[in-house]
C-alpha cells in the first residue's frame, strides 16, 4: 500500500451500498454514480430559477419625459420614489413605469 494501491479486501468493505455524487458543473449537471464498482455518466436537466432581482422603469410625475432605470426586489411592491428630475429642476414622484428585464 506505499505505492497507493488499494487492496481487494478494502475496496469490499469500503463500497457504497447506495449512489454517490462525486461532480457537479454548472448548467448541465453531471453526475457520476458509483454503484457496484462500475461508474456511470447521467446528465440531469434541472428547471432554471426565477431571478431574485428585476430592472424596472421610473417616469416622472411631472410629465417631463425624464426617466431611469432601478433594480428592486421581484417580490416587493412597485415603486415610487422622490428624486430630482433635471428637466424642471425640482424633486418630483417618480412612479415605475414598466419591467424592463429581470436581472
Amino acid at each position: 500500500n506505499i505505492c497507493g494501491v488499494v487492496s481487494a479486501e478494502y475496496r469490499n468493505q469500503h463500497r457504497p451500498s447506495a449512489p454517490e455524487v462525486y461532480g457537479v458543473r454548472n448548467d448541465l449537471f453531471l453526475f457520476f454514480l458509483v454503484t457496484h464498482g462500475k461508474m456511470f455518466l447521467t446528465t440531469v436537466n434541472f428547471a432554471k430559477s426565477k431571478s431574485k432581482y428585476i430592472l424596472v422603469q421610473m417616469m416622472s410625475a411631472a410629465g417631463t419625459g425624464y426617466c431611469f432605470n432601478r433594480k428592486r426586489s421581484r417580490l416587493q411592491d412597485k415603486l415610487v420614489l422622490r428624486k430630482h428630475d433635471p428637466i424642471v429642476n425640482r424633486h418630483v414622484l417618480f412612479f415605475e413605469k414598466k419591467k424592463i428585464r429581470s436581472i
